[in-house]
């Protein structure tokens, strides 16, 4: 399980830092979701497809359904570490592995930590589980 999350992280690190250069590395819309408005499991731009990450240059949204309330990831540029959490582990819950991947990429790309760091292992959302 280690050896997998190591995996993971060095593939997300090595995603943030292959950015080219001139990449504002705080666009989420570029960097989370590849340019796209929406981000489905399977990498669709569909807003009517849930779970999904609903995707602006200063904002990041997630929503598991059509019913529910969007999670802010990011608004106006702020980036929120406690709903990125919230966001990831209901994307695992539902089997979104994209997704959850996608969102811990946020976590690092914003922080340059994982959205867990006190779960074990230290973020679920990249450790396969």
């Amino acid at each position: 399980m280690k050896l997998i999350f190591c995996m993971l992280l060095a593939a997300t690190i090595g995603i943030v830092a292959s950015l080219p250069a001139s990449a504002d590395s705080t666009d989420p819309k570029l960097v989370v979701c590849s340019g796209q408005e929406y981000f489905t499991n399977t990498g669709e731009n569909n807003g009517d497809v849930f779970p999904n990450l609903h995707c602006g240059d200063s904002w990041l949204t997630y929503n598991s359904d059509k019913d529910s309330l969007e999670i802010k990831i990011v608004s106006d540029g702020k980036f929120s570490t406690e709903n990125a959490a919230t966001a990831c582990l209901d994307a695992q819950r539902l089997g979104a592995r994209s997704l959850s991947d996608r969102i811990a990429l946020a976590c690092f790309g914003y922080t340059g930590e994982v959205c867990l760091p006190n779960a074990i292992p230290p973020n679920p959302c990249l450790s396969g589980n």
